[in-house]
């Protein structure tokens, strides 16, 4: 213990039988504005409980600190601050560096992706449309002539013949024999009496899907059916063919959504919908 407190020192020691023993005065300041006397004292009991002391004086001189050694200090706490600053540099720019490399790999994996699905989205369309058209040359000649071109269609081969256009509940076109070098449903609906025709069932289509066995030339001409107010006749533009078809049902109307299927010189096939209403 310390006879004199003072918080600038600390006492630090040993004291036993054994001629070890020893006291220290450690001073905790780096300055010490006076010089002081101390007396240190240490006391104990030896393995045969014998009391023990020791006590010590210590005089002590004023501390002041030079200049250069402050300048020291500061210089050498100034190095170490400049080292971390560097390392927290270094540790930004390979963070950042660290970013970038991963944002491109990122950027390289979405866009590996992407081509990979387009390539196979733009593969599977040039497919269906070289099917599509692998579909339209097996009933189309390359070439228009003066013979007829006979079509046998059943109904599956007429809906993929027409690019499977709906049939159920759905209103058709339908122009009369005269009828040439049309240019669409509607002008048509116009002209000629917006003829058209329900058909409202799978069995009343395969009845006149089953009439497409025919010989017919098609040449910029809309196909269909035509009502004269009596039967309902099916009509072939370019043969003058007549084919009969079923009866309207009573009370069917004259209008609706219209089809026009137009095929122009055996290579492509125009969808003109439209809307007719008859006065």
């Amino acid at each position: 213990s310390l006879l004199n407190t003072d918080d600038s020192f600390q006492v630090d020691g040993l004291v036993d039988g054994a001629g070890t023993s020893y006291l220290q005065l450690i001073s905790t300041s780096f300055t010490l504005k006076s010089a002081k006397i101390f007396r240190c004292t240490i006391s104990g009991f030896d393995e045969s409980e014998n009391f023990l002391k020791e006590t010590e004086t210590v005089e002590t001189s004023a501390v002041t600190p030079s200049v250069s050694g402050i300048l020291e200090k500061h210089n050498q706490l100034s190095i170490r601050l400049n080292k971390l600053e560097k390392r927290e540099s270094e540790f930004e720019s390979e963070m950042y560096n660290l970013h970038k490399a991963n944002q491109k790999r990122v950027e390289t994996l979405i866009e590996s992706e992407l081509r990979s699905s387009l390539t196979g989205f733009m593969s599977e369309l040039t497919a269906q449309l070289d099917q599509k058209i692998s579909d339209l040359k097996e009933f189309c000649h390359p070439e228009e002539t003066d013979q007829p071109i006979e079509l046998n269609l059943n109904a599956t081969e007429l809906v993929k013949f027409l690019y499977g256009f709906s049939y159920k509940r759905s209103r058709y076109y339908l122009s009369q024999a005269d009828v040439t070098k049309v240019t669409t449903a509607e002008t048509d609906c116009a002209q000629y009496g917006g003829y058209n025709v329900e058909i409202n069932s799978l069995d009343e289509y395969n009845v006149i899907v089953s009439t497409l066995k025919l010989k017919a030339k098609f040449s910029g001409t809309i196909i269909g059916l035509t009502d004269e107010g009596n039967e309902g006749d099916w009509y072939y533009p370019s043969s003058k063919k007549q084919a009969t078809i079923l009866l309207w049902n009573a009370g069917e109307a004259n209008y609706g959504q219209i089809h026009g299927v137009r095929m122009d010189n055996f290579t492509s096939l125009v969808f003109d919908e439209v809307t007719c209403y008859l006065s």
